[in-house]
This record gives structure tokens, sequence and C-alpha cells, in this order.
């Protein structure tokens, strides 16, 4: 886990791709500190667009949180309004993202480690083997996470919530993020400047009857996206900044 802590007062820049790649320096370090505690406790996060001088305030809503209906409800709301569908499957855990005291953006994030991607119905093979196809060499299944359940006001919103994760799973160590991705979500990762790999289509007809209850989702051309963490990072941070408790790292 890469050694940051977040206290008051602290600051400090991740050095681009270089910075992620070199972690491993600081975990052998005299001051071994385990960020990825601080990320499972931690209520709260905020991202700023440099460009919209826009905060957002984020935090994690677990399925054991009284919050997490609420959150749900939202998505599926969303969900309905934009494509007729009927969501039953959220992620595990879900971020909400509030201005205002307003929710603005909700997602979802699934490690995979225990878990199998909805998303891995579309392949033949097993989500890590896919990706060791692209990169020629191996890559450790939990070392991705499956993104999923976006819905937001606007696409303003919903990039700073895909800047955030980029933000929080660098410090999560993850390095690849997958999702199925609409023709709207293309177009929010390539307005971000974000790379992506194209893995598959997402073929409907795998999912039999469940097709139903996603409406026209499928009519907006989804496909299996996978980003590297450290790619999307090295371009992010040019334009967000990513707080915890008072201290930043930015860009």
């Amino acid at each position: 886990m890469t050694t940051f802590i977040f206290g008051t007062g602290f600051s400090t820049k991740f050095n681009g791709l270089n910075y992620y790649k070199n972690h491993l320096v600081y975990k052998n370090s005299t001051a071994k500190l385990e960020h990825l505690n601080l990320l499972d406790n931690q209520k709260t996060y905020q991202i700023v667009s440099h460009k919209k001088n826009t905060l957002l305030r984020i935090h994690a809503a677990q399925v054991d949180q009284s919050e997490r209906k609420q959150v749900e409800t939202y998505i599926s709301t969303k969900y309905q309004e934009k494509h007729k569908a009927t969501l039953s499957h959220f992620s595990s855990t879900l971020f909400v993202g509030e201005f205002k005291h307003e929710t603005q953006v909700a997602i979802g994030i699934e490690p995979l480690k225990t878990h199998q991607a909805f998303l891995e119905q579309y392949l033949v093979q097993p989500i890590e083997q896919t990706l060791k196809k692209i990169v020629q060499r191996d890559v450790a299944r939990e070392k991705i996470i499956e993104i999923g359940n976006l819905a937001s006001q606007n696409m303003e919103y919903a990039k700073m919530m895909v800047a955030f994760l980029v933000f929080y799973l660098t410090l999560a160590e993850v390095e690849w993020a997958v999702c199925t991705g609409t023709i709207a979500v293309r177009y929010v990762l390539q307005q971000m400047g974000l790379h992506f790999h194209v893995l598959e289509k997402a073929n409907p007809e795998v999912l039999g009857e469940a097709q139903k209850q996603w409406g026209n989702y499928y009519q907006q051309k989804p496909l299996v996206l996978a980003i590297n963490v450290a790619d999307a990072l090295a371009v992010t941070q040019q334009h967000y900044d990513f707080k915890v408790n008072h201290s930043v790292i930015s860009g």
C-alpha cells in the first residue's frame, strides 16, 4: 500500500507516473504508514476542478449504512429516467458527491479479488487474463476494480467523480479500473483526456431474460473498457485537487 498519511497541515504532490511506480521506496522508509486504513475509515473527501473552480464533497455509502438506500434510490431514478432501466444490482461500495448539501453524482466500485465482475459476463476469459493479452504481462486480479452505477446531474459532476476515483484508486494501489461504458461515459473519459482500452462489446444476449430490465440501455452501445490508473493519474492531477481532512494532493 502506498505510504501516505493525511494529517492537518500535510500537503504533497503526486509526481506523475514516476511517483506511482516508485511508491515502494516509501514503504521501506522509517515511517511505514498504511494509507488504506485511512481510506477505509475516512468519511469525507473533496475533489476540486481547477478549470471550473468547483468543489465536490464525496463520501462512501457502504451496504450497512443508513444512507445507503437513499443513494441506491438516486442511482435507480437516474437509470429509469435515462434508460427506462430497473436496477437490481449495486456495487458494494457507493460514493456520493454533494454540492451545497444536494446529491449531484454517485458511483460504485467493486474489488474483484473475491468477486466476479458484472462485466465478465461479456468476456470469454476472466478479466485479468483479458488484460494480460493487452499489456503482455501478468495482471493480479486483486489490483483490478470494477466501476459501475454512475449517475450524475451533468457531465461536469461525472468528470469530478471520475477524477476522485483516479486519486482514490491510486492510494489504494489499484492498477486497473474496468467498467461498461456507454457512449456518454466514453465521452466523459475522452473529455478528461483519459485513455481507455476497449476489451469487448457488451452483448445483452448474455443476460438472458434479465436484459429486459435494462430498458434502452444497450441502445447506448456500451463497451467493456479498461483504464490504467497510473496513466489516468498523470492526466488527472493536472486538472484536479484531491483533499482529505484539509490536506491536499494536487497537480
